[in-house]
């Protein structure tokens, strides 16, 4: 499934569009005029992208398995838990800009999760682009303008 087959299963008004949209600018924008951007960046974003998109995929996929009704609270904590894991490996192995590394890679996931109306986490919105999938973890930003807007369309 393509992102334009997810615009077309829009979750989310609006507001939270627009929210989303903000917040993922801001996590691109404020690390790069803060730390400036080097190329080893550009490779390291890459390279965290592409192995985080591979690792967020793969939770998503056995919690499902092991969970088909949705998972608990404690395996929700596994998405966030990896990425900040990969991030301090990150941290150790290259020189990097790893604040604007991780701050872009949450920032353009926020961005497509916008752009694709997707309501569930934000930080499977780039895993779930890449594999065409909707998988779908707790995440609390932006749940209650979600919900806020769910009962007034209502």
């Amino acid at each position: 499934m393509t992102l334009h087959a997810h615009c077309r299963d829009r979750r989310i008004g609006p507001t939270g569009t627009i929210a989303r949209g903000a917040v993922g600018l801001a996590f691109v924008i404020v690390p790069i005029a803060l730390g400036g951007i080097r190329w080893l960046d550009v490779a390291a974003l890459a390279a965290y992208g592409l192995i985080a998109t591979a690792t967020i995929t793969a939770i998503t996929a056995g919690l499902q398995r092991r969970q088909p009704r949705g998972p608990g609270i404690g395996l929700e904590c596994c998405v966030p838990a990896a990425l900040v894991g990969e991030a301090v490996a990150l941290r150790t192995v290259v020189p990097a800009n790893v604040n604007m590394v991780v701050g872009s890679f949450l920032g353009i996931s926020m961005l497509l999760a916008a752009a694709g109306g997707y309501s569930g986490c934000e930080l499977t919105a780039l895993p779930n682009a890449v594999a065409g999938r909707r998988d779908h973890v707790g995440c609390l930003l932006f749940a209650p303008i979600d919900a806020a807007e769910s009962r007034r369309q209502s």
